[in-house]
Parts: structure tokens; C-alpha cells; sequence
């Protein structure tokens, strides 16, 4: 399940070629490092930058930093393993470095000198990310919420345009939601929220994405045709009679989709799915359910 956030980087790995590198033989000028290190608050060009300041002036050729939640790739996997250990963000930091020979003192000297050159911007990037991720994330169901929701639409719109990935849009509304907060309390709702989140979490793909956009409105973007979507309403109808919480207070859903073609806007594909989805709870409500 892709929430299409960018939360640990355990795939993302930065290639350079080492075959050209000649180590300088002169002083680095620490200060332009530290700048070309404070210049992005993207996690993985900060790690980058350092990358490329480490291999100019030492024999390094690679490295991989070892985060609780993070971890990052650069250069190359070969050489003699170097490893190092420090702080960041009052977590440790494990280093691997790869080696094309031994360290000599100034070397070694020089190495933690960059070391703490790095930690600071590290440090402001992965908080920045933290934030990032947090204002694209509801704070009671940790989904998606409606911003991040229209950032993905866009970009999956954008992939279809140019190479035709299928794409389908799931709106459900869950049923009974405002008896439950009439009945028990809206913290109560709270929880019952929470537990169909988690349904949804553990039923999707990965390579379908998951929002809340409303109180008991929630999206999927299928990664695939609407037979993909049917298919996947289906798994979601049977995992919910495995939630004990939903099953005892007798939680439903109402849902509706759309297919992604060719010259269907945003508003139109969601339009278009939010009606199918109506159509399906004032039926419910018809029959008495």
C-alpha cells in the first residue's frame, strides 16, 4: 500500500561514477561544503552532496547511512567496509563506508570533520520531511487527507496522459457513522474511523493509494481498470466481516467509482464516482439498511 509518501528512502539509491574520480590533493573549503549542504532540504541530496564532497577528497567510493526509519544509498556497493557511528535527531546513525584503502590519520581526521558538517543539514531535512509528510496526512486515520489526494490524482492523471496506466476512483462513505456519534459519542466515531482506515490499510495493494478527504468519506485510487476497483470493493466487503470492532456494530460502506479515459477532468472523474456512490446509499436507505 503506497500512500505515495515518501517516508523512508530503503529503495532510493544515488549512483556516481567512480571510474573518473581523482581525490584532491588539496585542503577542502569547508565552508562551501557546509553550503552546498545547507542548500536543499531534500534528505537525499543532502546525503548526496556529502556523498560527492567525501569521494573528492578521500578514498571512498560508497556509502549507506542506517537510520531507525531511514536509510540512504551513494556510489558504489564495493570496497573495504569503514563504518562510523553518530547522532542524528537523538537517534543513531550507523555509516558504512566503502573503501578503495586504508585511512591515514589526516584522513581520518578530515572524515569526522565532514561528519559534522553533515549532521546539521541531515538533521533540518529529515524535520522538514517530518513536516512535509504531516501536512499531507490525516491526523486521526494517518491516511492520506484531501490535499495529498488531489497531488496524486494529478500526477496518476499525468501518467495516463503519456503512457496510458489505467486508473479508477473509489469514493465509500461509511454507513451508520452518525448513528454511532449520536448513539456513543463522536470520540467513539473517532475509533470506529480509525479501525476501517486500518481495514482499508491492510486490504489494498501497494500499488493502490488510500485518503480520507471528508469526515466518513474516503478515496482509492486503483491502479488499474474498474473491474481492478469491483475487485478490490469485494476483498474489502469480506475483511470487513474479520473486523470484530466493524462487525459488532454492524459498519458498512456505500461506494462508487470511475474509470480514468481519455478527456475526463479531475472534477468530472470524482463527479462521477461521488453519484454512483449516492445512488448506492439512498437505495440502502430505501431498504431499510
Amino acid at each position: 500500500m503506497d500512500f505515495g509518501l515518501a517516508a523512508d528512502y530503503q529503495s532510493q539509491q544515488m549512483i556516481f561514477s567512480p571510474q573518473v574520480r581523482l581525490e584532491k590533493s588539496s585542503a577542502p573549503d569547508l565552508i562551501e561544503i557546509l553550503q552546498s549542504l545547507h542548500a536543499s532540504l531534500e534528505p537525499r541530496q543532502v546525503v548526496a552532496s556529502y556523498g560527492k564532497a567525501v569521494e573528492q577528497y578521500l578514498p571512498i567510493t560508497g556509502m549507506h547511512i542506517q537510520l531507525p526509519e531511514h536509510h540512504f544509498h551513494f556510489g558504489s556497493n564495493q570496497g573495504k567496509v569503514f563504518k562510523r557511528h553518530f547522532q542524528i535527531q537523538r537517534q543513531a546513525a550507523e555509516v558504512s563506508y566503502r573503501l578503495t584503502s586504508t585511512l591515514a590519520p589526516k584522513q581520518l581526521s578530515l572524515l569526522l570533520q565532514l561528519e559534522e558538517l553533515l549532521k546539521q543539514p541531515l538533521e533540518n531535512a529529515l524535520q522538514h520531511h517530518e513536516i512535509s509528510n504531516q501536512a499531507l496526512l490525516d491526523s486521526l486515520t494517518n491516511l492520506g487527507n484531501r490535499r495529498y489526494y488531489e497531488k496524486v490524482l494529478a500526477s496518476r492523471i499525468a501518467c495516463f496522459d503519456r503512457s496510458g496506466e489505467p486508473l479508477s476512483l473509489v469514493i465509500l462513505d461509511l454507513d451508520k457513522l452518525k448513528f454511532i456519534n449520536d448513539s456513543f459519542g463522536h470520540q467513539f466515531g473517532d475509533v470506529i474511523l480509525e479501525e476501517f482506515a486500518k481495514l482499508l490499510q491492510s486490504t489494498v495493494r501497494d500499488t493502490d493509494h488510500t485518503f480520507r478527504v471528508g469526515g466518513d468519506e474516503f478515496i482509492i485510487l486503483v491502479h488499474g481498470n474498474e473491474e481492478a476497483a469491483k475487485i478490490l470493493l469485494n476483498r474489502l466487503e469480506q475483511n470487513l466481516t474479520t473486523q470484530p470492532l466493524l462487525k459488532q456494530f454492524d459498519v458498512g460502506f456505500s461506494a462508487g467509482m470511475s474509470e480514468l479515459t481519455r478527456y475526463i477532468s479531475a472534477s468530472d472523474l470524482y463527479a462521477k464516482a461521488d453519484k454512483s456512490m449516492y445512488e448506492v446509499k439512498m437505495k440502502k436507505k430505501k431498504e431499510g439498511r
